[in-house]
């Protein structure tokens, strides 16, 4: 390795993990406050790391508030950014902060932390294009049954334990956080994008095994079969019916897949 390649892998293991092979082979290495000039660096890149997750995850910072930097810093020195775009740094947050037992409403934080990355990953999915109900006018009556559908790249779906949306929806509406709570029960959500907005809502425990099955490539006559098993068979097609007009009108649907 010449000269140069090792000052330069020197100078980047110092940014990234505060220490590195040759340090004493750059220029000044024995002045008085090299070390600190050094670190100014270092501190830095963590500085942005901490700021950028505080764009990502807004309402954990305002529910941790003073306590905010320390955590993010802990989380920072733990997980290194693995790409080159600092977009994508902190999708383990959640993991850690489940983790962090001794935070104060961890498990709450950690839903929120969730939360906050499907929206961001919701609006930064790759763009694609809606149907609208117009498409099934070409399905044949005969195919019907047998018809699936393909669902847009920025759905996402996720189960909280807390009251972790509704904390993150009263920071929005009025800038203050409601007392966090923990169930035992899950609560599922259904998050999206239309256009350049972001959208999300609870989703029932019999609407989200339909999507999880249609998503799949789920025809409609198995969709109504899947229904049937949970209601009444007689009406589990217009159950059916009335779920997928809900997703058209929602924008989740990006083509139909007539056999």
């Amino acid at each position: 390795m010449s000269k140069l390649a090792l000052l330069q892998e020197s100078f980047q293991q110092l940014v990234l993990r505060g220490h590195g092979p040759a340090i004493e082979l750059f220029f000044g290495a024995n002045a008085p406050d090299f070390d600190a000039r050094l670190l100014t660096y270092s501190n830095g890149y963590r500085a942005r790391l901490v700021e950028a997750l505080g764009v990502t995850y807004p309402g954990v910072q305002t529910v941790l508030g003073s306590n905010f930097e320390s955590t993010m810093m802990k989380y920072v020195e733990q997980n290194a950014s693995t790409h080159f775009s600092i977009r994508y740094y902190g999708r383990d947050l959640s993991q850690f902060l489940a983790n962090e037992r001794d935070i104060p409403f961890h498990s709450m934080l950690a839903d929120l932390a969730a939360f906050e990355w499907l929206l961001a990953e919701a609006f930064d999915a790759a763009d694609d294009n809606p149907v609208g109900m117009e498409s099934l006018a070409v399905v044949p009556a005969q195919d019907w049954g047998e018809v699936s559908f393909e669902f847009r790249g920025a759905l996402r779906l996720l189960t909280t334990h807390s009251n972790a949306v509704q904390i993150w929806q009263s920071l929005k509406d009025d800038g203050e956080a409601m007392d966090p709570v923990c169930f035992d029960q899950g609560m599922d959500w259904l998050i999206w994008r239309k256009d350049l907005a972001t959208y999300f809502r609870s989703i029932e425990a019999l609407e989200l095994r339909t999507l999880l099955a249609a998503r799949r490539g789920a025809s409609f006559s198995q969709l109504c079969e899947l229904i049937a098993a949970e209601t009444n068979e007689s009406e589990a097609p217009l159950k059916a019916a009335s779920l997928l007009r809900g997703w058209y009108t929602e924008e989740l649907i990006q083509a139909v897949k007539v056999p």
